[in-house]
């Protein structure tokens, strides 16, 4: 979050570099033969399917002239007044005990919700613009934006659309959401398709899903968790409660729950 952010400042030059990294990537990702995948071919993108952090996109988009659209599984660009953006550190306890005020702009913590969106991009965009506007000017070849634009609007301005990708049943679209922005439920492969993986590297966790009825998985991503063992503590004791298998996936902060036979430690990937 970026009240996270603001506590880690001894860290930010390194995630700046990286940032800059993963923009300037995204141009040869949509223009460039894949450097991993075998006899590959040059090709130059249709359209672009991209989640928000690499930030590049929509510039990419703007200088191929073609389509994108922003997946993701968590809200983003579009404001709501129901909770407010993942990385704006807020509460998500309801703005409101009633559903008559729920969205009424007079909700003073769902406007505040609601306005984390917007403020969030300009962050962003006062963070890396004048790097993506040199991008944009001598590696995109095109115009620079214009200071006072607010460009870190883009996003919302060119109603790119939004799929949300989680289900329905757990977090319905919001009533304030546009059109262009749906809850998508989440992705899966095909049945037919089996995806390919080093066996021997993964033989642990393989005879580990054998062994039992399919877990949930539960993954933290780039969550930095400040009380770790509390909620391995949790994970391990709704496992046990529900006699459920779980697989966890750790990720910026380490979470062991390997202790209990009802739950597979994946560690950070």
């Amino acid at each position: 979050s970026v009240l996270g952010e603001i506590r880690r400042l001894h860290l930010l030059p390194k995630k700046t570099r990286m940032v800059k990294e993963i923009i300037s990537s995204c141009w040869p990702a949509a223009t460039e033969i894949d450097p991993i995948l075998e006899n590959a071919k040059p090709f130059t993108a249709d359209a672009i399917i991209a989640n928000p952090p690499p930030f590049g996109h929509i510039h990419v988009a703007e200088a191929l002239a073609i389509p994108l659209h922003i997946m993701f599984p968590q809200p983003w660009y579009y404001g709501t007044r129901l909770f407010p953006h993942p990385m704006a550190g807020l509460s998500y306890k309801a703005p409101s005990t009633t559903a008559s005020d729920l969205l009424s702009s007079r909700n003073i913590s769902g406007e505040r919700n609601f306005q984390s969106y917007f403020l969030f991009e300009q962050l962003t965009w006062t963070s890396f613009g004048d790097f993506i506007n040199y991008w944009r000017q001598h590696v995109l070849k095109i115009g620079r934006i214009r200071a006072g634009t607010l460009g870190g609007g883009l996003i919302g301005r060119s109603d790119v659309p939004f799929s949300a990708m989680w289900s329905p049943s757990f977090v319905p679209k919001p009533d304030d959401w546009p059109e262009h922005a749906q809850v998508v439920g989440t992705f899966n492969p095909p049945p037919a398709v089996k995806a390919t993986f080093d066996e021997a590297q993964f033989a642990p966790v393989s005879e580990w899903l054998a062994a039992g009825v399919k877990p949930v998985f539960i993954g933290f991503g780039s969550m930095v968790i400040h009380e770790p063992e509390k909620l391995a503590a949790v994970i391990i004791e709704a496992a046990e409660t529900t006699q459920q298998r779980i697989v966890v996936q750790s990720n910026w902060t380490q979470i062991t729950v390997g202790k209990s036979p009802l739950c597979y430690d994946i560690g950070p990937c």
